[in-house]
C-alpha cells in the first residue's frame, strides 16, 4: 500500500531521488558520542529567496542530527556566522570539523577565527554519505513542501529540519532526536517518560543519570551498526514522501 502510494504520489514522483552510482566513502575513525565531529557543507538552491540562494548544512556524524541555514553566499563569513551564532549556543564546540577543499572553507578568517575558539578543521575530498544523505532529503523535503504550499525554501526549512530528526532512522531504529538528546520527539499530546511512570518526580541528578544511562545504551547499538556498515555496501536510498 504504502509503496502504490509512493509510485502514484505527484510530487514524489517529481521529487524523490532516484538511485545512482555512488563513490567509495571516505575512511575515517567512526565516533562513539554526539558533537565530537560535524561535517558541513554548501548546497545550491538555484533560486534566489529574499537573496539567499544557498543552504548551509552541518550534520554530527554520530547521530546524524542535521542543522541548515540559508546564506546569501558560500563563504567563510557564513560559515563563521553559523559556528558562533548558532551551532556553538546549542550544541557546544564541536570536537572537530570537516569539509571538502572549498575556498570558503579555507577561508583566513574562518582558520583565525577556528583557532581562536580552539576547533581543529579537516580538510578533504573524500566521500561524506551522512552530509550527502542529508543533503539529498532535505533538497527532496524542501521541493516536495514548497510545490505543495506555495512557501518558499527559506521558510520551509525549519519544518523540514525537524521531520528529518523526528523520523526513525532504519538503519538504527531511532530517531536522530533520541540519539541527540536521549528521549522522544515531543509530539502533540505526548509523554516524556524515562525509565519510570510519569506520575513521579525525578530530581535533576536522578533524571540525569537515567539520561545518561539511555545514551549509552543508544551509543553502543549505533556504533554496532555503524561497524556493520563499513563492511557492507552502502544500502539503496530511501524514498522520501
Amino acid at each position: 500500500m504504502a509503496q502504490y502510494l509512493i509510485k502514484t504520489c505527484e510530487q514524489c514522483t517529481k521529487f524523490n531521488a532516484r538511485p545512482t552510482v555512488r563513490p567509495e566513502p571516505g575512511r575515517y575513525p567512526l565516533e562513539t558520542k554526539p558533537g565530537r565531529e560535524i561535517i558541513i557543507d554548501y548546497t545550491d538552491m538555484i533560486d534566489l529567496v529574499r537573496r539567499y540562494r544557498y543552504v548551509l548544512m552541518c550534520v554530527d556524524s554520530y547521530t546524524g542530527w542535521p542543522e541548515a541555514c540559508p546564506t546569501k553566499k558560500e563563504d567563510g563569513k557564513s560559515v563563521i556566522k553559523f559556528l558562533v551564532n548558532q551551532y556553538i549556543p546549542r550544541h557546544g564546540f564541536p570536537g572537530k570539523i570537516r569539509s571538502e577543499n572549498g575556498t570558503y572553507f579555507k577561508n583566513q578568517d574562518l582558520q583565525q577565527v577556528e583557532v581562536m575558539l580552539g576547533l581543529k578543521h579537516s580538510f578533504g575530498t573524500v566521500y561524506h554519505p551522512q552530509v550527502e544523505r542529508i543533503n539529498q532529503m532535505v533538497k527532496s523535503k524542501l521541493a516536495k513542501i514548497c510545490a505543495q504550499t506555495k512557501l518558499n525554501y527559506v521558510d520551509v526549512l525549519p519544518l523540514v529540519l525537524m521531520s528529518i530528526r523526528s523520523s526513525v532512522n532504519q538503519s538504527t531504529g531511532f530517531t536522530l532526536h533520541e540519539l541527540q538528546t536521549g528521549r522522544a520527539f515531543p509530539g502533540p499530546y505526548s509523554k516524556l517518560p524515562l525509565m519510570r511512570s510519569d506520575d513521579q518526580n525525578l530530581t535533576s541528578k536522578v533524571y540525569f543519570h537515567e539520561l545518561q544511562g539511555l545514551v549509552s545504551v543508544f551509543s553502543k547499538q549505533v556504533k554496532a551498526q555503524q561497524e556493520s556498515a563499513t563492511k557492507t555496501a552502502l544500502p539503496e536510498p530511501e524514498w522520501v514522501c
